[in-house]
């Protein structure tokens, strides 16, 4: 297994953020982000792996449309077409019937790719999960509109990585950061 220091991928997100981010006995730090959403971080230590999470949905909307179905359906493909567990995915949890975006790093994601960019384009998915969800018209960080299908994080067209800089999130966005 690869040697990656969680405590220094932390502090550096922390220093980044301009939040600090402190675990509770289970490994696990929630931080809210503006009034809407709360991201989870789980440090799991013992295989060396960080989940990200959020609530995206309290539940599914009912009657759901068939076209939304499909998109929620696509996302779930995601590791397998983006090289293995590096992209978000969207479950609906069975005791209550919450869905959530979660993602999971691993030590070779870690080594890799920066936890602030991984962290920050979780954000943008949860936001566009939830505004496509809601059936809003127009999902503000990607400039999608209401029937178009959701991405999977390395599926982006030709013209959407020509505007892929104008989609990613600062944190400036989304204040205010802070610890729950």
């Amino acid at each position: 297994m690869l040697n990656i220091n969680h405590e220094e991928l932390f502090r550096s997100l922390s220093e980044k953020i301009g939040c600090p981010i402190a675990f509770n006995e289970e490994g696990i730090c929630d931080l809210t982000v503006g009034e809407e959403f709360i991201v989870s971080l789980e440090d799991r230590k013992d295989d060396g792996i960080i989940i990200m999470s959020s609530v995206v949905a309290p539940d599914l909307p009912d009657p759901i449309s068939y076209p939304l179905l499909l998109d929620l359906m696509s996302l779930a493909i995601g590791p397998c077409v983006s090289g293995g567990g590096n992209s978000p995915l969207v479950a609906r949890e069975p005791d209550s019937g919450v869905l959530v975006a979660y993602e999971v790093l691993t030590p070779s994601v870690l080594e890799k790719q920066d936890l602030t960019e991984l962290f920050t384009d979780f954000l943008d998915f949860c936001m566009s999960v939830t505004a496509k969800i809601a059936g809003n018209t127009e999902i503000e960080e990607t400039g999608a509109e209401k029937g178009d299908d959701l991405e999977l994080p390395d599926g982006q067209s030709d013209e959407e990585e020509e505007s892929s800089s104008a989609g990613s999130a600062s944190f400036a966005s989304h204040s205010p950061l802070m610890p729950v």
